[in-house]
């Protein structure tokens, strides 16, 4: 749970700042993506997420202090957490997905 707050709270970083820019690598890894539609950030995604609890159970309860639902249930290794934003600056989805090859 913590570890996709802290996900979260970078994205949202990056995205109200974009001169903080942690987009690219990290100690040899892919740390951030980001993905613009036009001059506006569209996508950001945080790479190397190690989740250690599951969606079926609320994330151990803790679920609700997320300002989200990611109803994605992956198991106890690292992946790339996605957030979309509407053209308002809104989040408009967060997503698990798999890390691609060119980021582990």
């Amino acid at each position: 749970m913590a570890n996709i707050s802290s996900a979260y709270a970078e994205a949202m970083t990056e995205y109200i700042d974009p001169e903080v820019t942690k987009s690219g690598y990290t100690n040899s890894t892919k740390h951030m993506s980001i993905v613009y539609k036009g001059n506006e950030i569209n996508q950001i995604c945080v790479m190397n997420v190690e989740l250690k609890g599951k969606a079926q159970n609320n994330w151990s309860g803790m679920g609700d202090n997320l300002p989200f639902s990611i109803s994605d249930n992956h198991g106890l290794e690292k992946w790339m957490l996605v957030f979309t934003f509407n053209t308002d600056g809104s989040l408009k989805d967060a997503r698990i997905a798999d890390m691609p090859p060119s980021a582990k």
